[in-house]
């Protein structure tokens, strides 16, 4: 192995710790997927003409479509290149087809590029929930959404 110098050295740490922490926020995004598949499942019906509940949808679909992406395979693909223990080349070239895994001819950077795309399709969805939410707020309901995953209430005044 070749030598680090002391700044190379601190550089990987911040690599390792960058890569440790996108992965604690796509296990993060699972789990809340999982609750906002919950949410929506338990109110389709009671709330399904409501204009934040149309933006909810919206916004399930995405996570969904995201999820399904493989996020994590990417991730596995590209921070090794990052990190340069890897060529470029390995994340913009096909991969081998493999007679096990025969839907599995693609190129790592087109799906990075189309999860970046559908990132910032999002960013406008979960931007109109937040609008949504702040207007019930101020017209005295209740909607509490919290870090540790989206619960809303509607709740009439008295």
């Amino acid at each position: 192995m070749a030598e680090r110098k002391e700044g190379e050295g601190k550089v990987v740490v911040v690599e390792e710790e960058e890569e440790r922490r996108l992965r604690g926020a796509l296990r993060n995004l699972q789990q809340e997927a999982g609750v906002l598949e919950r949410l929506v499942y338990k109110h389709r019906n009671q709330h399904h003409g409501a204009a934040y509940f149309q933006y909810l949808l919206k916004v399930r679909r995405d996570v969904t479509l995201l999820l399904a992406a493989g996020l994590g395979d990417v991730l596995t693909a590209v921070f090794p290149v990052l990190a340069s223990r890897k060529p470029a080349n390995t994340i913009l070239t096909v991969n081998r087809q493999s007679k096990k895994k025969p839907g599995a001819n693609h190129c790592h950077h087109e799906r990075l590029l189309g999860v970046a795309r559908l990132l910032s399709e999002m960013l406008l969805d979960v931007v109109s929930v937040y609008n949504k939410a702040s207007d019930l707020i101020d017209r005295k309901q209740s909607v509490k959404i919290s870090i540790g995953g989206a619960q809303i209430w509607k709740m009439l005044k008295d």
